[in-house]
């Protein structure tokens, strides 16, 4: 079993937990999901101590997109890593104080709508310069191969949309969406940069996708400096 399948099947368990425990499951869920108006978030708990309600409400308090890594590490701490995360239920409980249970409810009991995190790597071309992992640089000679990928933090479940500009313009080249979520560009730097000179690539990965560079979109941004050299 990969990391990541590991991963998820811990998320999972820690999901099964917090479902078993949340009480007004339904209506604690909305509020997870920020479903509710005001007036019915604020009615949530009135049957509760306060401390009980004020309790659930920050354990259902939304969350962003971005907490699953936190939440598998914060986890993986509390567990032996040589258990299969199916065996480890019973160590996974008390870590429930210091996760939102909003967070495993968004992760696994709904579609997931969003996309993990993604990362952007560059081949290896004449001369390199990593960055970071969001906007890495190179330098590419017309006859070397250039490889362009984006990887995403987990598995992908569902569809992945990208599209590509050099500059301002759409970058009208090849690209392959792999059932993971991973996408490459390969090919020769001449035939994919053609004109020589330095090349701002803008990527953005998501559900859906702009067709403009100045298009509002909720998809993730990642860039790459790629320059080509003059024979």
């Amino acid at each position: 079993m990969s990391d990541s399948d590991q991963e998820d099947d811990l998320l999972r368990d820690l999901a099964d937990v917090a479902k078993e425990r949340a009480a007004d499951e339904e209506a604690w869920e909305k509020l997870a999901r920020g479903e509710l108006s005001d007036e019915e978030a604020a009615a949530l708990g009135a049957d509760l101590p306060p401390e009980e309600a004020e309790a659930m409400r920050a354990l259902y308090a939304p969350v962003d997109r971005l907490v699953k890594a936190r939440i598998a590490r914060e986890a993986s701490e509390q567990v032996d890593g040589e258990r299969k995360p199916r065996q480890a239920r019973r160590w996974i409980a008390p870590t429930l104080g210091a996760i939102s249970v909003a967070a495993l409810v968004l992760l696994f009991a709904w579609p997931r709508d969003t996309l993990p995190d993604y990362a952007i790597e560059l081949s290896e071309g004449a001369a390199t310069q990593r960055g970071d992992d969001r906007a890495p640089s190179a330098r590419y000679r017309s006859s070397d191969r250039l490889e362009i990928l984006l990887r995403p933090a987990t598995r992908v479940e569902g569809s992945v949309s990208v599209s590509v500009f050099d500059g301002d313009v759409p970058w009208n080249v090849p690209v392959e969406i792999a059932p993971s979520g991973a996408v490459r560009i390969v090919g020769a730097a001449g035939n994919l940069l053609g004109a020589p000179g330095v090349h701002q690539l803008t990527f953005f990965v998501g559900r859906e996708v702009p067709v403009r560079l100045d298009e509002a979109t909720d998809a993730e941004v990642l860039h790459a400096r790629v320059t080509l050299e003059a024979e």
